[in-house]
């Protein structure tokens, strides 16, 4: 072989390149040159070009491949078994015969834990078995002479080994060590074009005895980097967490751009131990932000192989592959009909809106009662798919409350949902047809179960077409590489081969392109760069290969290290980040011994410069290397002055939404407006202001209800009191509520309905005596701040009388609002209200009565001020605080303490604050007293500012009425 060395990648290129114009190959003939990977071929060839001009004729082709074109070329086009699916099929075979598993008890044992052992070991072995006839042929062809006498000479838990491999070797019809031999002979008569070998120091020991034929023949030309130098400049950064780490790369990479403005992003190489598990922090740290004026923001990152997202129509395939082995819950069939193969399709609405039709219908998991029963929980149908879909297709055609099926329908779906739901319930039926029929099967069985269901359930748009054309053409290649073997593979074994070629990398480069390139350790090895980095490298992730005979492959550990000298050599500047504190407690750590060995190879003692664990932290400005990000530094400017004067985003939004004009409305109002303004001002004001009714987005369960609660169990109290209202017999309430599913079959469902069956015919019993006296309707229409106030009250007998599954207060403001107006009517009367009493999760009948103040007219004056008020600007008096805030007034006893605790807790008197008011108010419920009194807002103690006036003005009348 014709070996020359080099100390550097130029020097190489250039040994190449004179080793071309010696060849001067005619027009016809070709030149191959081996790399070590594809990206390097790329890297090679284009500096090639540079310095001899068109590379007509010159292939340049990793190693791995150029193996494989000479199998197949030999094989008359067929690729070898050993190198596809076809060996792990292979090894799967001999693993479930139970011959073998007699003759290894070892294995027997190890695949007794469960099906899924079996596919991570066919796994394993095939690439044990593949890495031993590429390392080690001499040992393959030893086994294969003679399995038994080879046996003898392992390890007892190993003896297994040479079986295997001769049983494979039988299945596939294809012995690798033969295949070895022709192939050496067929390089020895026909060498092909002139070769050479482009730095290739792992070459494995099979692809080396190729190489060597060749040499017998014509000279091999073998390039190779020795005594490297050291890298001109290090840069050494002791960082935290991988974001962290990626912010201190983008902060670095700036500052060495700004130094040297010959260098481009092209010339940096960012080395990490996992492209994938790295690429999610690279890309918060350097993804371009709007408004963002870091000039690390702009730099372009090229996306290795590794991180392609998967091709959406065999993630589909896997996701409904999946199903049958799956409890199908709600929440992952919502992310499978998201999809876009499903949603393009068939026309599906967004994802809240299907989210509130599977919450309305009560789906929660299972496909059907016979799925149900194959997870574990026979006789059970309530709340799978098909007893939803049923519901939503009942609520379409039957009115509400019919009982002509044994299910209610769902109330909350209408006609224009028709097409919805229909395609909702033809997509399950196709999902669950092929749940039903998928069975164990041969590949290429599966592969037409799930070209049927590709035809039958997803498409794509105009402009990817190439996604499902891709999806179809690696759906045939997995049916071929499976096409000779009987092994009979399960749903979900399918789905996890789908997963893998949903997520299988692109053969297209995007290596030279002008970007910042990311690369796993090895790639692009010995390929020279301006800069390059290594990024987040510790110790441990690298095991041995398992089962692997000791001392007889490659270590990883040690390639990785060899690897990463590799870089390190081939870089001007070399900059190391790596996590040198703790992310939570800021605690130095060890130095990974993997940087104390590459330091002790290279030479060198650099200095570790640490950096602070935040990106606003003082230091990153006022050091002698200074941050880029100008947002960061407005943070730690405003850390270091204080944070007096900056307002959080809420209490901003707050004061604005206070001080916003007044209009002059004098519409009318309606009883029913003051009452839901004095029930929560806030949503008030959003819906008459910004047209805002709150978000509404649905939480999907996937656990069946053991009880109900909240809404449901306030809408299951109610409905049983409509129907003791109505006279309806309690069983057929109760029929009729178990027919909506909200609560468990069985006895736990009978007992949690009974014992609100007998709570609502306690209240009824209750109020009966004055809900059925005469009913009177009289009409409120008079002058109140400004405006005209109208609206229509029920009186019963003389009085207003209100039956609530609710407790206090909610139950009293819409008796209260319409006992005022009847008192400045001139029609005084009291209101008696019935409603359900909480005490410690226990529930009872009480009522209270309201006696209309002597004042009315002047409280509801106040109250139709605020209401009006609220349709320009926010009236800041939540009901619940306000409330207690006037009941401590009236007990002369205000407890502080409780205002500033966290909302989050029982004590606070704005415990569990409602969404919407999160808009203006974050901190404890005490913050509701520092908005002075706006124009319009009542007087009150200063120190509970606006807040108190308007609590004690329109709450404390109503706490002295009830009685």
């Amino acid at each position: 072989m014709d070996r020359r060395s080099a100390e550097c990648w130029e020097e190489l290129i250039d040994a190449l390149a004179a080793w071309l114009d010696e060849l001067r190959p005619g027009p016809l003939e070709r030149v191959r040159i081996i790399t070590s990977s594809a990206a390097t071929a790329r890297l090679a060839g284009q500096a090639l070009a540079a310095r001899i001009g068109i590379l007509a004729g010159v292939d340049l082709i990793p190693a791995d491949r150029w193996v494989a074109q000479l199998q197949a070329e030999l094989g008359d086009g067929e690729s070898s078994p050993w190198r596809g699916l076809a060996l792990e099929l292979a090894i799967r075979e001999v693993l479930q015969d139970p011959e073998f598993r007699d003759s290894h008890p070892v294995v027997a044992e190890h695949l007794r834990a469960g099906p899924g052992r079996l596919r991570g070991t066919s796994q394993r072995l095939a690439v044990l078995l593949r890495r031993y006839s590429e390392h080690h042929p001499d040992l393959l062809a030893r086994w294969l002479a003679d399995p038994e006498e080879a046996a003898e000479e392992l390890p007892g838990h190993l003896r297994w080994q040479p079986e295997l491999a001769v049983r494979v070797t039988e299945i596939l019809e294809w012995d690798p060590v033969e295949e070895l031999t022709r192939l050496r002979a067929a390089l020895a008569e026909t060498p092909g074009p002139a070769t050479a070998v482009l730095h290739c120091p792992d070459l494995p020991a099979a692809t080396q005895l190729l190489v060597e034929a060749i040499d017998r023949v014509r000279d091999v030309l073998v390039l190779k980097l020795v005594n490297a130098a050291v890298p001109e400049r290090i840069t050494w950064l002791g960082s935290h967490d991988p974001l962290r780490q990626a912010e201190v790369l983008r902060e670095e990479l700036c500052r060495i751009l700004q130094e040297d403005p010959g260098l481009e992003p092209r010339d940096v190489l960012v080395v990490v131990p996992d492209p994938a598990a790295w690429w999610p922090a690279l890309g918060l740290a350097f993804a371009p932000l709007e408004g963002s004026s870091h000039p690390g923001r702009r730099l372009r990152l090229q996306a290795p192989p590794e991180v392609r997202i998967p091709n959406p129509v065999l993630r589909t395939l896997a996701e409904a592959t999946g199903l049958r082995d799956s409890r199908a819950t709600a929440s992952s069939l919502l992310d499978l009909l998201s999809l876009t193969p499903i949603s393009y399709r068939w026309r599906l609405p967004e994802r809240d809106e299907l989210a509130r039709l599977i919450d309305a219908a009560g789906i929660r998991w299972g496909l059907d009662a016979q799925h149900r029963a194959d997870q574990g929980l026979p006789g059970i149908a309530q709340n799978t798919w098909a007893r939803g879909l049923d519901r939503l297709l009942a609520g379409l055609t039957l009115a509400p409350g019919s009982t002509a099926l044994p299910i209610s329908g769902v109330d909350a779906v209408g006609t224009s949902e028709l097409e919805l739901i229909g395609s909702l319930t033809e997509i399950f039926t196709r999902l669950r047809r092929y749940a039903a029929t998928a069975e164990p099967a041969t590949l290429p069985e599966w592969v037409a179960r799930a070209r049927g269901l590709l035809d039958e359930l997803v498409d794509l748009p105009p402009g990817d077409d190439s996604l499902l054309q891709e999806a179809t053409s690696r759906l045939a290649r997995l049916a071929e590489e499976g096409s000779a073997s009987p092994v009979r593979v399960t749903a979900s074994d399918f789905t996890r081969l789908l997963e893998q070629l949903a997520a299988e990398p692109t053969p297209r480069l995007g290596v030279g392109n002008g970007n910042l390139t990311v690369v796993g350790p090895g790639e692009l090895k010995g390929v020279a760069f301006p800069v390059v980095v290594l990024l987040g490298f510790e110790d441990g992730g690298l095991d041995p290969v398992p089962d692997a005979i000791p001392g007889i492959l490659p270590d990883p550990g040690q390639e990785r290290l060899e690897d990463l000298l590799d870089h390190a050599w081939a870089a001007r500047h070399l900059v190391v980040v790596h996590q040198h504190r703790s992310e939570t407690t800021d605690a130095v750590l060890e130095h990974p011994t993997t940087l104390t060995w590459l330091w002790r190879r290279l030479g060198v003692t650099p200095e570790l410069r640490e950096v602070p664990l935040a990106s606003h932290s003082e230091r990153n400005f006022t050091g002698p290397y200074p941050s880029f990000d100008a947002s960061s530094f407005e943070m730690a400017r405003r850390l270091r002055t204080g944070s007096a004067g900056a307002a959080p985003a809420s209490a901003v939004r707050r004061r604005a939404a206070l001080q916003l004009p007044v209009g002059d409305d004098t519409g009318p109002m309606s009883l029913d407006e003051a009452a839901r303004f004095l029930r929560d001002p806030a949503a008030a004001f959003l819906r008459e202001r910004a047209g805002i009714r709150g978000s509404f987005a649905p939480e999907i369960s996937d656990d069946l209800p053991l009880s109900a609660a909240g809404l449901d169990a306030w809408g299951i109290r109610s409905r049983l009191l409509v129907a003791a209202r109505g006279g309806q017999p309690p069983d057929e309430a109760i029929r009729a509520e178990a027919r909506r599913e909200l609560l468990p079959t069985g006895p736990m469902g009978g007992a949690a309905l009974d014992a609100d069956v007998e709570l609502v015919r306690r209240l009824w019993q209750q109020a009966r005596p004055d809900w059925e006296r005469p009913v009177r309707d009289v009409p409120v229409d008079l002058d109140c701040s400004g405006l005209r106030l109208t609206g229509t009250v029920r009186l019963r007998g003389d009085e207003l009388v209100v039956i609530s599954p609710s407790d206090l207060p909610r139950p009293l403001f819409e008796p209260w609002v319409q006992l005022l107006a009847l008192a400045a009517s001139g029609f005084r009367t009291r209101a008696r209200i019935h409603h359900l009493r909480r005490h410690y999760g226990e529930f009872f009948p009480g009522s209270v009565t309201l006696n209309p103040p002597q004042e009315a007219a002047a409280h509801l004056e106040v109250l139709v001020r605020g209401a009006r008020l609220s349709r320009s600007r926010l009236v800041p008096v939540p009901a619940e605080p306000a409330r207690a805030l006037a009941k401590s007034a009236r007990e002369r006893r205000f407890n502080g303490a409780d205002w500033d605790l966290p909302t989050n807790s029982w004590n606070s008197p704005w415990a569990w604050r409602p969404e919407h008011w999160e808009h203006f108010y974050t901190g404890p419920a005490s913050e509701l007293f520092t908005d002075p009194p706006q124009d319009g807002d009542p007087a009150g103690p200063e120190r509970f500012g606006a807040f108190g006036g308007w609590a004690l003005a329109l709450h404390s009348p109503l706490l002295e009425a009830a009685r």
